[in-house]
């Protein structure tokens, strides 16, 4: 998918919530950790989305497109509206 803000490719990953403490995107179909914090983020080539992502995962994740260049991430709701 190309960047609908800068053109360049984007980098397929997921969204995933911490027990009400934030969210992060991995890349790809990364397998998450249990334990949250920004150091297996950054390992794992993700992005944390707060300040404070340190916790347990306990949301369902979401698709969601990373560009680096402009450091921006795309979701498509369409796919979880009901």
């Amino acid at each position: 998918m190309d960047c609908p803000y800068c053109g360049k490719d984007m980098k397929y990953g997921k969204i995933y919530g911490v027990n009400g403490k934030g969210a992060f995107w991995l890349p790809g179909d990364s397998i998450p950790f249990h334990i949250v914090t920004h150091k297996n983020i950054d390992k794992s080539n993700g992005v944390a989305l707060a300040k404070t992502t340190v916790g347990f995962i306990v949301t369902d994740n979401a698709v969601g497109y990373h560009c680096i260049g402009c450091k921006k991430i795309i979701i498509d709701v369409e796919e979880y509206i009901k």
